[in-house]
């Protein structure tokens, strides 16, 4: 099993909504299939656990293997459903429909960037990965 760290400012995000995504996606989500002896197994994601202390979030992801910015990609999405950009019933209908969770994402955040460009504000910071 493996595990990843992904570190964030707090910036105000609901940590109940974020908590609920993440449960969304650890029942709902997979992200592909391996083969191990000739026998496809689904990737799904094991755990995540969001935690906070002080001014510093702290996501877990925990699964067998991951694809690549996975991990970028899941963390993103949980801090725009804890911002308030996207709603935790639209990803459940996502997820419901089989589609793809960075679909999703990459509508809103094409429309955060039309919105910052007029603005010439940043719209997110970034975190950090670990790989523990």
């Amino acid at each position: 099993e493996r595990t990843y760290l992904y570190v964030h400012p707090y910036l105000g995000q609901e940590m109940k909504l974020m908590r609920q995504a993440a449960s969304l996606l650890t029942k709902k989500y997979v992200f592909g299939t391996y083969f191990k002896d000739k026998v496809a197994y689904p990737r799904t994601l094991r755990r995540i656990k969001i935690n906070r202390k002080g001014r510093t979030l702290f996501f877990t992801f925990s699964s067998i293997s991951f694809v690549r910015n996975l991990v970028r990609r899941l963390a993103s999405l949980l801090l725009m459903v804890g911002g308030g950009k996207i709603h935790v019933d639209l990803l459940e209908e996502m997820l419901d429909k089989g589609r793809q969770p960075g679909a999703l994402q990459d509508k809103a955040m094409a429309k955060l960037k039309r919105v910052s460009t007029k603005t010439k504000q940043p719209t997110e910071e970034t975190g950090t990965i670990l790989r523990t």
